[in-house]
């Protein structure tokens, strides 16, 4: 849940063959349930997963037909307002990384 929405990945099953295993989000509606975006177009899927909330910004990982979920970021885990997740580098292997999750203010109509 981010922000009064919940969001979540639907497994291709046969249920959502349009799109493959993709993020939806909801607002507890059926008009308020849609796709967030077909990450890996058509059938395809993007299998996201290990979704993390950090100060009101969503966080998730997907699958890279390149190189799998090994190559991308792993072990997302919040604290203190931090997002901290485990990442491969060719030179140095798998390692601990932190991202400060910073909110972006909108500037006020007017002022």
């Amino acid at each position: 849940m981010v922000n009064g929405t919940l969001f979540f990945p639907i497994v291709s099953d046969g249920i959502e063959p349009i799109h493959g295993s993709e993020l939806w989000k909801s607002d507890g509606t059926a008009a308020g349930t849609v796709l967030v975006k077909d990450i890996a177009p058509g059938p395809d899927s993007s299998g996201p997963s290990e979704l993390t909330d950090v100060n009101g910004t969503l966080y998730f990982q997907v699958f890279d037909p390149s190189g799998g979920r090994d190559s991308g970021p792993r072990e997302l885990t919040r604290a203190g307002g931090r997002l901290f997740f485990t990442a491969f580098e060719p030179r140095t292997g798998r390692e601990l990384w932190v991202h400060r999750a910073v909110r972006q203010r909108r500037p006020r109509p007017g002022g």
